[in-house]
C-alpha cells in the first residue's frame, strides 16, 4: 500500500492519477521557479504519461524543450520522484494535438472565437499562395541587414545570466510562437544591459525560421522622423505600409515617444493594426511604460497588455562572462585575471563593460600582457567613476536631503509640505535612475507605495522639462553623489592594490593617452 500522493511508476496510471501528480509537481515547481518563469516554462506542459519507471511530459514547442532540459532538467526530476516511485527518467514531448494549439493562438479575448490564426508568412491578405524558395544564409544575411538588424547580435553571442534569464527565455518564446502569449513583449531596463541585443536576437532568429516573412528593426526617434518625411512628402500611405504591413516589429528606445502626442497617436495605430494582424511587435523602453513621461494613458494600457520583463544588471560572474566571450570573439590578448580586475572596478553596464575591455586589451598589448593594479585603476579612472548605479538607497536620501535641507526622517513621513514633497519625489526619481533596486525596494524605502514612486518619477521628469532650475539641481546632485561615490571606489581599489601587491613594473613611462586616439572615440 503506497502512502498518499505516491503513484507506481512501473505501470501506466490513469488520466485522473496523471493529472493529480502533475498538479502537485506544479504546485512544488511554482513554490521553488516563482509564478513568472513557471507560467512561462511549464504553464502549457502536462504529465501525459507513466509507464516502465518512465514518465512522458508535454510541451508546446521545441524551444521550451530544449530549455526545461538544459536548465530545468533537476529541479523538475527532484519534484517527479516526491510522488512517482522508483522513476527513471522522464522526457519531453513537444508534439501537439490540434485542440492544443488551437488553446495556445489566442492571447486576447477578443480573438477567443475567431479562426486559429494562419501561419505568420501568410497573416497578411494575398491574391494567390506563391511557392517560394528557400534563401541562403548569404540572402539572409542580406535580407536582415535591410531589415536594421545588426548581424552582431544573435543568440549565440548574448550570454545569458540571472539577470537576462526571463528575458532570454521571453524572446525564444516570441519567436517560436509569434502574435500570441507574449504580445506585446517589452523589455526595459537602465541603458547598456543587453536590450537592444536581445531585439536584434529576436529579429535574425525569426528570419532564419521564417526566410520570407517582414521584419523590421527601428528606433523610436527614426520611427518619428520618418513620420514627419511621409507627411512632408505626401508618403503617408507608404510610411504605413512600411510599418503596419510586417511579421515583426522591433522598437527601439519607445520612452523617446514621450510627450509627442503626434507621433504617439501614430504609433498606437500602428500597434493595434499589427495586434489586429497577430503579427508579433517587441519593444525596449529605458523605463516601464507607466514611467516615461506624458505618454497617453491608452498607449500605456496597450504597452502593459502583455509581458513585461526587467532587463537587470549582470552579477559578477555573469559580467565576467560577457567579457571573456567577447574576448575570444575579438581575440583579444587579456587573462581571466584581468577581466576579473576589470569587473572588480567598472560599474556593470554591459556597454561600459566592453569599452574597458577593449581600452585594457590596447594597453596591456603595449605592456607585454603585464598591468599593475595602480596601473589599471589609472587606465580606468573615468569608468570608475560612474559608479552611481552602485549607490544605495539610503546614500541617496541623505545626500538629497541636504541639498534640500530636509531631514531623511521627514522624506520618509507622510508629511506633505511642498519642501518635503519635493525633495522626496527627487530622491525617489534619482534612486529609480542611479540604482537598480527595483520599484517595491524603493517604495518600501521610503515607507510608500508602488504607485507613490511611480507618480514621483513622472512628476520629476515632468517638473523639470519646465523648470531649470530643477533640472541643475538634480543634474548637481548627480554629479555629486558621482564624484563621491568614484572617490570612495577609486580610494578603496588604492587600498586594496597596496596591499597586494608583491611585485609589478613601474607605470613610470608606460601609461598612454588615449584621450585622441580612434579606438577610444568608438567607445
Amino acid at each position: 500500500m503506497l502512502p498518499n500522493n505516491q503513484f507506481p511508476s512501473d505501470q501506466p496510471l490513469g488520466q485522473g492519477q496523471l493529472n493529480k501528480v502533475w498538479d502537485l509537481v506544479s504546485g512544488d515547481l511554482r513554490a521553488v521557479l516563482g509564478d513568472a518563469t513557471f507560467d512561462l516554462w511549464f504553464g502549457q506542459s502536462g504529465l501525459v504519461n507513466v509507464d516502465e519507471n518512465h514518465a512522458v511530459i508535454s510541451s508546446p514547442g521545441s524551444m521550451w524543450a530544449i530549455w526545461i532540459e538544459e536548465n530545468f532538467r533537476d529541479v523538475l526530476k527532484e519534484q517527479l520522484d516526491k510522488y512517482l516511485i522508483d522513476l527513471k527518467g522522464f522526457s519531453l514531448d513537444y508534439s501537439q494535438s490540434k485542440d492544443e494549439q488551437a488553446s495556445t493562438e489566442s492571447a486576447f479575448p477578443e480573438f477567443e472565437n475567431q479562426d486559429p490564426a494562419p501561419p505568420i508568412e501568410s497573416s497578411r491578405r494575398r491574391k494567390r499562395k506563391v511557392e517560394k524558395r528557400p534563401l541562403s544564409e548569404e540572402e539572409i544575411l542580406e535580407k536582415g541587414k535591410k531589415c536594421g538588424l545588426n548581424e552582431a547580435y544573435t543568440f549565440e553571442s548574448f550570454v545569458v545570466g540571472p539577470n537576462s534569464q526571463l528575458a532570454a527565455a521571453a524572446s525564444h518564446a516570441a519567436v517560436e510562437s509569434p502574435g500570441t502569449k507574449y504580445q506585446p513583449l517589452f523589455f526595459h531596463s537602465q541603458s547598456g544591459m543587453g536590450k537592444t541585443h536581445l531585439l536584434h536576437a529576436i529579429g535574425w532568429a525569426f528570419l532564419r525560421l521564417r526566410p520570407h516573412s517582414k521584419v523590421l528593426y527601428v528606433g523610436a526617434e527614426k520611427f518619428a522622423n520618418e513620420y514627419i518625411d511621409g507627411i512632408r512628402n505626401s508618403g503617408e500611405v507608404a510610411f504605413r505600409t512600411k510599418f503596419r504591413e510586417v511579421d515583426l516589429l522591433l522598437i527601439d528606445d519607445v520612452q523617446f515617444l514621450g510627450g509627442k502626442s503626434g507621433f504617439q497617436r501614430e504609433f498606437f495605430h500602428t500597434f493595434n493594426s499589427i495586434i489586429d494582424q497577430r503579427n508579433q511587435i517587441v519593444i525596449a523602453s529605458d523605463c516601464l511604460a507607466s514611467e516615461i513621461s506624458h505618454l497617453e494613458e491608452r498607449l500605456v494600457s496597450r504597452l502593459q497588455w502583455g509581458m513585461t520583463v526587467q532587463v537587470e544588471v549582470p552579477d559578477g560572474a555573469t559580467s565576467e562572462a560577457i567579457l571573456r566571450k567577447k574576448r575570444d570573439d575579438m581575440n583579444l590578448e587579456v587573462t581571466d585575471d584581468i577581466i576579473t580586475k576589470i569587473v572588480r572596478r567598472v560599474c556593470r553596464n554591459v556597454r561600459q563593460l566592453e569599452g574597458a575591455l577593449i581600452r585594457t586589451a590596447m594597453v596591456a598589448s603595449l605592456n607585454e600582457g603585464v598591468l599593475t593594479e595602480d596601473q589599471l585603476d589609472d587606465l580606468l579612472a573615468d569608468m570608475v567613476g560612474d559608479n552611481t548605479k552602485m549607490l544605495g538607497l539610503e546614500e541617496i536620501k541623505r545626500t538629497v536631503g541636504e541639498y534640500f535641507g530636509v531631514d531623511v526622517t521627514e522624506m520618509e513621513s507622510k508629511r506633505r509640505t511642498n519642501k518635503i514633497t519635493e525633495a522626496r519625489q527627487v530622491a525617489m526619481y534619482l534612486s529609480r535612475e542611479l540604482t537598480t533596486h527595483s520599484l517595491k525596494e524603493v517604495a518600501g524605502s521610503f515607507a510608500k507605495d508602488h504607485a507613490s514612486v511611480v507618480y514621483a518619477v513622472k512628476a520629476t521628469k515632468e517638473k523639470s522639462s519646465k523648470s531649470e532650475s530643477l533640472r541643475n539641481a538634480i543634474e548637481l546632485l548627480r554629479r555629486r553623489m558621482a564624484r563621491d561615490g568614484g572617490v570612495r571606489d577609486r580610494q578603496n581599489s588604492i587600498s586594496r592594490s597596496r596591499h597586494s601587491l608583491t611585485n609589478g613594473v613601474s607605470d613610470s613611462g608606460s601609461r598612454i593617452d588615449l584621450e585622441n586616439s580612434d579606438a577610444e572615440r568608438d567607445f
